[in-house]
C-alpha cells in the first residue's frame, strides 16, 4: 500500500498561518513531498498523522536513546513537572545526574548538559577555538551540525557548488546571516 500525505499536507498548509515558514526548523523544508506531521512513536517505530509507520533510524536526532515512549519515563517527567520545570538555577537532580554520568562513562571528567544539539555543537565551536587558539573548525560538508550559523554552511548545498572538492560550497541554506559566517567559515585551512 503507497503511502499518502494527506493529513500531513493539511496541517503544512495550516502552520503557515502561525508559523513562520511553516515549520519550526528550516531542515525540515527538504522532506518531500511535504514536511511530516507526526502522532505517536514506540520504540524504534513512529507513525505520521496519515497513518504511515516509519522507521527512526535517527531516534530524535540521537536525543531518544531509550526509543519512543519508554516505558516508565513519562510517568518520571510527570513527577519532575510537578516539582517544577525551569528554575534557571540549579538542582539537586543536575548534581546527581552528571555524577552519575561520571560513574558511567569514567572518561567523562566533567559533564556539562544543553538543551539541544545546536547549543551543544555550538559550545563545542567555543571550546575547541578555547583550547586551540584557532578560529577555523574542521566539519564534514554536507553534514548537519546543528542549526546555529556557523554550523549551516555547507550543508545541503545545491549540486551546482558541487565541482571543486578543493573548494566546497559555502553556501548557506538561510537569510540574514552575516558575510563572514559564509566566508570564514567556508575557508579552507590554511
Amino acid at each position: 500500500m503507497p503511502y499518502t500525505f494527506s493529513r500531513s499536507q493539511e496541517l503544512f498548509k495550516r502552520a503557515h498561518g502561525s508559523i513562520a515558514g511553516g515549520i519550526n526548523s528550516g531542515i525540515r523544508l527538504l522532506e518531500k513531498p511535504v514536511p511530516l506531521y507526526f502522532d505517536r512513536g514506540d520504540g524504534s517505530r513512529v507513525w505520521d498523522v496519515d497513518g504511515n509507520e516509519y522507521i527512526d533510524f535517527q531516534l530524535g536526532q540521537g536525543a531518544l536513546l531509550y526509543g519512543h515512549a519508554p516505558a516508565g519515563l513519562a510517568d518520571a517527567i510527570a513527577a519532575q513537572a510537578k516539582l517544577g520545570l525551569h528554575w534557571a538555577a540549579q538542582s539537586e537532580l543536575e548534581l546527581d545526574v552528571a555524577e552519575r554520568i561520571q560513574r558511567m562513562v569514567p572518561a567523562a571528567e566533567l559533564v556539562r548538559f544543553n538543551n539541544s544539539a545546536t547549543e551543544a555543537v555550538m559550545a563545542a565551536f567555543r571550546l575547541a577555538r578555547t583550547h586551540t587558539g584557532r578560529r577555523l573548525i574542521l566539519k564534514f560538508e554536507g553534514h548537519y551540525h546543528g542549526w546555529g550559523d556557523e554550523g549551516l554552511v555547507g550543508f545541503a548545498n545545491p549540486p551546482s557548488t558541487w565541482d571543486d572538492p578543493e573548494s566546497p560550497g559555502r553556501a548557506h541554506p538561510s537569510k540574514g546571516i552575516i558575510s563572514e559566517v559564509t566566508t570564514v567559515c567556508g575557508s579552507a585551512l590554511e
